[in-house]
């Protein structure tokens, strides 16, 4: 028996030895050097000065006031962090979260609520927050009307590296200054920062330096950014996207090296800056801004503030874009402006039709500059709007200009006629060469440099160049202009023709890579639709349909173009690619400037159900152009026919933009159907 008990002796003593060795690693929750802990706020409540705290499991606290430098971090599996009561109140030090992922959501106050509990992270003067290879999620859901999320009080620094902040549903403002001595600094490196349904993403004087990362700054109630200075460099995407008021409103932007901005959709302009520099390698996307404009001044694309000290210079060879916005493409707002535009295309800007009270531009569609502008021989600029005068560019008393020469290939939208040159659009005489002889106003003005008054347009004289690609209706049978009639079972081969658009020639651009190589930017989009209706005694053969394009009549791959079936009334319906063709030499430049044909072909057999007596019928367009009808008898063969009937019908709507025509629906034979 004594023995036995010895036996149970030794298994307890090992029992109890292998429970103290696991208090240490299997149940610790955090640890600090070899030091473990079994919460996260004991943790750092214990640490000391520059300590680090590593997460062992998922872990919460209730929010974190620190006197002191900490590292927290969550190791190669990256636990998890989660804020349940309070947030962060940093004093002057330095809080680092590394390899982790830290949540605060409903988080509206940090653990001092004497001053500081109306943000979730609040920072003193010289404090810095980093996340390095982590990932953060404020989510103010839920919070007082009053709560900010990130609050600086003074030379502070937010730094990401390797890393994702995301920001969302605050009631005021993602990231804001206290409006103090300066040194506001935001800092990302192959990062991410997303400012979602808050009031402003950015709200101070921040120097923010964005570096191969994504900035997102999306549906703000007030503006995406106020007072900022952004460096964009290295391959970074920014977006400021759907804000309520201005979109991304800086002191000054700075872009080199393959980055890319775009302002979108948003309440006033796109962008206000002082200053704006983009290098010959960066992206420039400005549309549909001035959805909720106050005025004019706050409709436009860029609202270009100037500054006494610096110049600013879109280089040429930079890929920009103001379209579509419901002011002014760039609207100067003071005598210091001095911008000189390398490259950029600026179209159809300043109509207002982007907001509900249709407010547009003034004066200057396309530009509208108190200040000094240069425009480089790469800047595309026409078929802008003004409400009063200066549809394209307006100069103003004490302004200087410097502009070149029109493109042949640019077409004035509202008459599809090609430009020829700048007129004068002055208000109270407008230009007008498409009235009668009483209305009208054509005084030629030539480009170069120019101080003083200057409202113009890129128009056309008299004797305009009709680019409309608008070929005149044809329709054969057999080569000749009636159908003789058709037997149930016989194939009829039909062929629909119009012409490509020239006015596509005038976006061609050089490859950057390849000087050789002729391109359309994918900015613009163009697909030219053709549409077919058949009466129900034809049956489409939809393996026949091929696509040809020029004089020479080359065969279009399948891949550009889709056949679709179905659509209301329609057969069928075929959406043609033109810019991807083109682009990947299936279309040359030649056939784009010469509006050479481009035709669908396809076969359809009259069905075994037609009888004596009954018509077939095919009626073709492209896009919302006029109709072409081809029609005829189906006969009993031994019966003469008397002819077929060839009619035209309109569509109320017209021409579609790209300024195709009607197709000419031609039938080139008939055969009997195979045996089955």
């Amino acid at each position: 028996m004594k023995k036995k008990m010895n036996k149970v002796f030794v298994v307890c003593l090992a029992a109890t030895a292998m429970t103290a060795g696991m208090s240490v690693s299997a149940f610790a929750q955090v640890h600090i050097g070899e030091t473990t802990y079994k919460t996260f706020d004991e943790a750092v409540a214990a640490a000391a000065d520059a300590a680090v705290i590593v997460l062992d499991t998922d872990e919460t606290t209730s929010g974190l006031n620190l006197s002191k430098n900490l590292t927290v971090d969550g190791g190669t599996d990256k636990k998890n962090l989660t804020f349940t009561d309070k947030g962060i109140a940093l004093w002057g030090k330095k809080l680092t979260f590394k390899n982790c992922a830290v949540e605060l959501k409903r988080i509206g106050s940090t653990p001092y609520t004497a001053e500081w509990g109306w943000m979730t992270i609040c920072a003193s003067k010289d404090a810095e927050l980093h996340l390095e290879n982590a990932e953060m999620v404020m989510d103010g859901e839920g919070v007082a009307a009053n709560t900010h999320a990130i609050y600086f009080c003074s030379n502070n620094k937010l730094n990401l590296k390797n890393s994702t902040l995301e920001i969302r549903n605050y009631p005021q403002d993602a990231l804001e200054w206290d409006g103090g001595d300066g040194g506001y600094n935001v800092n990302l490196e192959n990062s991410t920062y997303i400012s979602d349904n808050n009031r402003s993403g950015f709200t101070g004087k921040f120097y923010a330096t964005i570096d191969n990362s994504k900035v997102q700054v999306l549906n703000s109630h007030g503006n995406g950014s106020n007072g900022t200075y952004y460096t964009i460099k290295n391959g970074s995407e920014v977006l400021f996207d759907g804000n309520g008021n201005w979109g991304i409103s800086a002191w000054r932007i700075d872009m080199s090296n393959q980055s890319s901005l775009t302002a979108t959709n948003n309440g006033y302009s796109g962008i206000w800056t002082r200053v704006l520099n983009v290098d010959k390698t960066c992206k420039l996307d400005v549309e549909e801004n001035g959805v909720k404009p106050l005025s004019a001044a706050t409709s436009g694309g860029i609202v270009f503030q100037g500054n006494g000290t610096y110049k600013s210079t879109i280089e040429k060879g930079a890929d920009v874009t103001i379209m579509n916005n419901a002011g002014s493409g760039i609207y100067t707002k003071q005598a210091a402006c001095d911008l000189t535009i390398g490259s950029a295309t600026i179209i159809n800007n300043g109509t207002g039709i982007q907001n509900e009270n249709k407010i547009g531009a003034e004066y200057g569609g396309g530009i509208y500059n108190i200040g000094t502008m240069r425009l480089g021989s790469s800047v595309i600029l026409y078929n802008n709007h003004a409400g009063k005068g200066a549809d394209d560019i307006y100069n103003g008393e004490n302004a200087t200009l410097k502009f070149g020469d029109t493109n042949k290939e640019w077409i004035l939208d509202d008459c599809n006629h090609a430009i020829d040159g700048w007129y004068d659009d002055t208000e109270g005489s407008r230009w007008n060469a498409d009235g009668g002889e009483s209305e009208h106003h054509i005084v030629l003005v030539n480009s170069g440099s120019k101080t003083g008054m200057l409202q113009i347009k890129a128009a056309h004289g008299l004797d305009a160049d009709d680019k409309e690609s608008r070929p005149d209706i044809d329709k054969k049978a057999d080569g000749e202009d009636e159908i003789k009639g058709v037997k149930p079972g016989d194939n009829i081969s039909f062929t629909l023709e119009s012409h490509l658009p020239a006015r596509l020639a005038g976006f061609v651009v050089r490859s950057d890579s390849n000087a050789e190589r002729l391109l359309i930017p994918e900015k613009f989009s163009e697909r030219m639709i053709f549409h077919d209706e058949m009466s129900k005694n034809l049956e489409f053969d939809k393996v026949t349909l091929k696509v040809t394009v020029g004089n020479k009549g080359s065969v279009l791959p399948e891949e550009y173009y889709k056949v679709e079936t179905g659509k209301g009334n329609e057969t069928f319906r075929v959406s043609i690619a033109l810019i991807a063709a083109f682009n990947d030499g299936y279309i040359t430049y030649d056939e784009l400037k010469n509006a050479e044909p481009i035709i669908v072909s396809y076969d359809a057999a009259v069905s075994d159900k037609a009888i004596d007596g009954d018509k077939v019928e095919n009626r073709a367009w492209v896009n919302d152009s006029e109709k072409d009808i081809v029609d005829g008898p189906v006969i009993d063969p031994d019966v003469p026919s008397t002819g077929g009937i060839g009619t035209k019908a309109f569509t109320a709507a017209g021409i579609a933009l790209m300024g195709a025509a009607a197709g000419a629906v031609i039938v080139t034979g008939k055969r009997k159907k195979k045996e089955q």
